[in-house]
C-alpha cells in the first residue's frame, strides 16, 4: 500500500496562486483585499507543506513576500520549506532575514538552529537554540533542540542537562526521554540510560528503537535475560530488522544458549545475507559455548569418578 499523502485539491491551490495578483504593492484602498489574498496564500503554503508539496508551499509564500516583504513570518516559513527540499543555505538565509525583521521571536532563533543542524554546524545551532532558550525559558523544544545540537558536537554532559530541562517542561516526552537516554549510553552509564528508556517505552510502547536500546544496555550491564526479553519485543514491532535477531543471537550466545543463539544468528543471515559479521559471530557462538560445555562435560565425568 502506498504511503504517500493525498494529492485532492492541488489544481485548487495552484488555480488560487495563478490567479494572486503577481507581486503588486497594495495602496490604501486595496489593504482588505490584499489581507485575504495574503491569507489565502498562507492557507495554501499550510495545505501545501502539510501534503508534502513543497515546491508550492514555497511558490505561495513567495507570492506573499513579494506583497508584504516585511513579515517575518513568511520569511521564516519559507525557510522551513527550503530546507525540506534540501536547500539548507536558501534556508538559513531566508531565516536570518526573518530574524533581522523581528529577532525577539524565539521560534525565528529556533527555526534557524534547526536548519544550521541539518547543514552540521552544530556550533551555529547551539548558538541560536541559547538565544531562543535566553527569549523563551518555557519552550520544551528549544531545550531539546539545544541538546541535540549539544550531541552533535559531542557535548554529552550539557545534552543531558538541556534534556533534563526540556522533560521539566514537557514530563510527558517519549523522544525527550529517548534522546537523554541515548547521551547516558553513549557515556555507558547504563542504570541512568535504562531508567530513561524504560520511561521513554511507558510513554511511547511502539517505539523498536527504544526496546533495541534498553536491549544493549541490559546486555553491556551483564543483565542478558532482561536484554533478551527486550529484543523479543522489538522483534516482535519489527520482525524484518536483520540487527534485531543478531542482537539477540549474540545475548543468547553470552547466556549460554547455543541452540537458541544458532537459531536466531540463521535467522539475521536470511533476513541479509551479506551481513558477514552474523557469520563470524556464528562460529564463535559455537566456539565460545562449546567449551563452556565441554568444560562442564569434564567437571561432571571428573566428579561421577571420585
Amino acid at each position: 500500500m502506498s504511503t504517500r499523502r493525498p494529492r485532492r485539491n492541488r489544481r485548487n491551490l495552484r488555480q488560487t496562486l495563478n490567479e494572486a495578483p503577481q507581486g503588486n504593492i497594495p495602496t490604501h484602498h486595496e489593504l482588505a483585499p490584499i489581507k485575504d489574498y495574503l491569507l489565502e496564500c498562507l492557507r495554501g503554503a499550510e495545505k501545501a507543506f502539510n501534503q508534502e508539496d513543497y515546491d508550492l508551499a514555497i511558490s505561495f509564500l513567495t507570492r506573499a513576500i513579494e506583497v508584504t516583504p516585511d513579515k517575518a513570518e513568511f520569511w521564516s516559513f519559507r525557510g522551513t520549506c527550503w530546507s525540506a527540499v534540501g536547500n539548507i543555505d536558501q534556508a538559513i538565509a531566508d531565516q536570518s532575514r526573518a530574524i533581522g525583521l523581528d529577532p525577539n521571536q524565539a521560534d525565528l532563533w529556533t527555526n534557524r538552529g534547526t536548519s544550521y543542524l541539518l547543514a552540521g554546524e552544530p556550533g551555529s545551532a547551539i548558538s541560536d537554540f541559547s538565544k531562543a532558550t535566553d527569549l523563551n525559558s518555557e519552550d520544551a523544544l528549544s531545550w531539546a533542540s539545544l541538546g541535540r545540537a549539544h550531541v552533535q558536537k559531542g557535548n554529552y554532559a550539557q545534552a543531558i542537562k538541556d534534556f533534563g530541562r526540556a522533560i521539566s517542561i514537557e514530563p510527558d516526552s517519549a523522544t525527550c526521554y529517548g534522546n537523554r537516554a541515548h547521551c547516558y549510553f553513549v557515556i555507558e552509564n547504563w542504570d541512568e540510560a535504562i531508567d530513561d528508556y524504560a520511561k521513554s517505552i511507558a510513554l511511547d510502547p511502539k517505539e523498536v528503537s527504544a526496546y533495541y536500546f534498553l536491549g544493549r544496555c541490559y546486555q553491556n550491564a551483564g543483565r542478558y535475560q532482561q536484554a533478551i526479553n527486550n529484543y523479543t519485543e522489538a522483534i516482535s514491532l519489527d520482525p524484518e530488522s536483520h540487527i534485531l535477531w543478531y542482537e539477540r543471537a549474540e545475548t543468547h550466545a553470552k547466556n549460554g544458549d547455543a541452540d537458541k543463539a544458532m537459531a536466531d544468528y540463521k535467522r539475521a543471515i536470511e533476513l541479509n545475507p551479506e551481513y558477514e559479521d552474523n557469520l563470524l559471530d556464528k562460529g564463535f557462538a559455537w566456539l565460545d559455548v562449546g567449551i563452556n560445555r565441554l568444560s562442564q562435560w569434564w567437571k561432571d565425568s571428573t566428579s561421577e569418578k571420585r
